[in-house]
């Protein structure tokens, strides 16, 4: 952030002088001199140092480095009023699920315990956020609220709201960027308007997006002379409202420093292998900072530094090449433009977009590419995979994750309705039978099952086996996508609203950028690709744990004999699928056809207001079999 903006409006004033907006005090005391009773109050306000408190309201910034609001009122000078403000009401039909509220109580504590080390401390509030920061800052005598900006449609009105209240009461209120790598507003297609197709979006967030380094961490957060009140955790809301405790919460990484260790980590040991090994079920081969960056833990422009320092150091260890490779190298497109180039659908830090077409493997690009990039790209790299590759592929990622936001800031429609009008016809089907064997995993197709297993455990799924059920639920079954999104949004500990409607929408083909509908994933091919050996489906289907792996993912077709040496009766022990996917992708086509003749008829008639001209081409496609 330009050093400008982190210095402007500081607003300090010499101990021993009201400051201009005190407009009360100096009708109590019209000669501008404090009493000895006022010097006492103020002492409250202004701390040791004689300078006005500021509150940090924190939101989905749950950290102290690279936190670019806590910067400012450390520079700011004076007493620094930290609080977490709970009001789930003021999130519209949002409000954090259960395992969310279960994830942010474990993520309060840590913070708690990271601000005492700093001497400060947390204070917990109950909203509305409003008249609870109003309230601080009388307590408090604060001269300024400053936060970092969120960009769901409700947080938005929510932080108007704020400001007003704040505004009508001399409050200084101030929102600061944290929790995107460019503001959804500065990026904008030649016609002006929001990008909707990732790629010319991926482009211009390379050229536009030159960042500074993070910020450090405060070593101190000065305290107040007497803290205001606050709640306990316990009281707050999250724990008091029945939640069970977090599963798998401590392979989330839900403090600041675990989170920062997972990103080493994941840097020095796994990053060289990403992107041949992250849509594989059955290895560690993805990042899991998800509900890290979700409650922001750990900032998008931490990764991304972290990654780039990384790719910059192992190309300098390359720095010497043979001379075919160098060759090869120099014929190379700088770096930037090889970046946009290899862009294709990827996935974001909730939830995955497949790679591309079905011609596509999961190491990107076509056969000739990959074989070229293998051929010609490497640059002296030893071991496993292609870090410089791998980091890449991992930053593209965290791309997705930025076009998610955007999207969500200028289509602030889209969690409950399709981008895409014409999908609104979609004849979808109600039926809470198989609904609910989706949710309990028992559709009789390993992989699925396996999926909503992990998810059940542990509050998190991984991206790949997000793709999988989120496909069958909406085309196998053909139960609208909102319901899945409605169910994620309830069990994952890192749910994102601008990530989960991006995903779901990218799957049921009605999102930017989405997938064609005609694209229906074959869960037992998924699973056989993606988990070749069955270790994913024997960890979360225990049942099927004796099943040879080459049967493991259709069990149905496994002869007589397999299945008893496994001790499995399909039926009982493990149900039979609850469809036919051969039935139900017929079934499926059949539907996305009725969309699009309701499309075409609507191309025929007179354009409405505000709808896109190309809205409904391309629906019909081939109905020949993909995986």
């Amino acid at each position: 952030m330009p050093d400008a903006e982190r210095t402007q409006g500081t607003d300090v004033h010499e101990p021993g002088e009201w400051p201009a907006r005190s407009r009360h005090a100096r009708r109590r005391n019209p000669g501008g001199r404090m009493t000895a009773g006022m010097a006492k109050k103020e002492s409250v306000r202004r701390g040791p140092a004689g300078r006005e408190a500021t509150v940090v309201w924190l939101r989905q910034d749950l950290r102290l480095s690279d936190h670019p609001a806590l910067a400012w009122a450390v520079e700011r000078g004076g007493p620094i009023i930290p609080v977490y403000i709970w009001s789930p009401e003021e999130e519209g039909p949002w409000a954090p699920g259960a395992v969310a509220r279960a994830a942010l109580a474990v993520i309060l504590e840590g913070l708690e315990r990271e601000l005492l080390a700093r001497g400060s401390r947390l204070v917990l509030r109950r909203g509305p956020a409003g008249e609870a920061l109003l309230d601080l800052a009388r307590e408090a005598r604060a001269g300024a609220v400053c936060w970092s900006r969120r960009y769901e449609p409700a947080a938005r009105a929510q932080e108007a709201r704020v400001e007003r209240i704040l505004g009508s009461e001399g409050v200084e209120a101030r929102g600061f960027p944290g929790t995107l790598l460019v503001e959804p507003q500065e990026l904008r297609t030649r016609a002006g308007g929001p990008y909707k197709v990732f790629t010319p979006f991926y482009r211009e967030l390379l050229a536009r997006h030159d960042p500074e380094p993070p910020l450090a961490c405060p070593r101190r957060v000065a305290p107040p002379g007497r803290w205001p009140r606050g709640l306990a955790i316990e009281e707050l809301g999250p724990v008091a409202a029945g939640v069970p405790p977090l599963p798998g919460a401590g392979s989330l990484d839900l403090t600041e420093p675990s989170a920062q260790r997972r990103l080493r980590g994941f840097l020095e040991r796994r990053v060289a292998a990403y992107a041949e090994e992250r849509d594989r079920l059955d290895l560690e081969g993805t990042s899991r900072l998800s509900a890290a960056l979700h409650f922001g833990l750990i900032s998008p422009h931490q990764v991304w530094a972290a990654a780039r320092s990384g790719r910059t150091e192992r190309a300098a260890r390359s720095a010497r090449p043979q001379r075919s490779e160098r060759a090869a190298r120099s014929a190379r497109p700088a770096r930037s433009e090889r970046l946009a180039r290899s862009a294709r659908p990827g996935r974001s830090a909730q939830f995955a977009a497949p790679e591309g077409s079905a011609a596509r493997g999961s190491a990107g690009g076509t056969a000739r590419e990959r074989g070229a990039r293998t051929a010609g790209a490497r640059i002296g790299m030893a071991g496993r995979g292609d870090a410089l590759s791998g980091i890449d592929a991992f930053l593209r990622q965290l791309c997705w994750r930025e076009f998610a936001h955007h999207l969500l800031h200028h289509f602030p429609h889209t969690p409950e309705e399709p981008l895409r009008p014409e999908f609104a016809a979609f004849p979808w089907i109600a039926d809470p039978r198989r609904e609910r064997a989706w949710r309990e995993g028992r559709t009789g197709y390993p992989v699925v099952d396996a999926a909503m297993a992990e998810l059940r455990s542990t509050g998190w799924m991984h991206n790949r086996a997000r793709l999988i059920v989120a496909s069958f639920l909406v085309k196998d079954l053909l139960i609208p996508w909102q319901v899945g999104a409605r169910w994620f949004w309830e069990t994952l500990a890192d749910a994102d609203l601008a990530d989960n409607t991006l995903g779901w929408q990218w799957t049921a083909g009605c999102g930017a950028d989405a997938a064609p509908f005609f694209r229906i994933f074959n869960p037992s091919l998924q699973g056989r690709r993606f988990d070749p050996r069955g270790d994913y489906v024997r960890r979360f289907v225990p049942e099927l744990a004796a099943i040879p792996a080459a049967h493991i993912h259709a069990p149905w077709e496994a002869p007589a004999g397999v299945l008893a040496a496994a001790r499995v009766r399909l039926g009982r022990d493990y149900p039979r699928p609850i469809v036919d996917h051969g039935e139900a992708r017929e079934r499926a086509l059949e539907a996305l056809e009725a969309v699009d003749a309701g499309a075409g008829r609507q191309r025929e008639a007179p354009e409405a207001p505000g709808r896109t001209p190309d809205a409904g081409r391309g629906l019909r496609r081939s109905r020949r079999r993909r995986p």
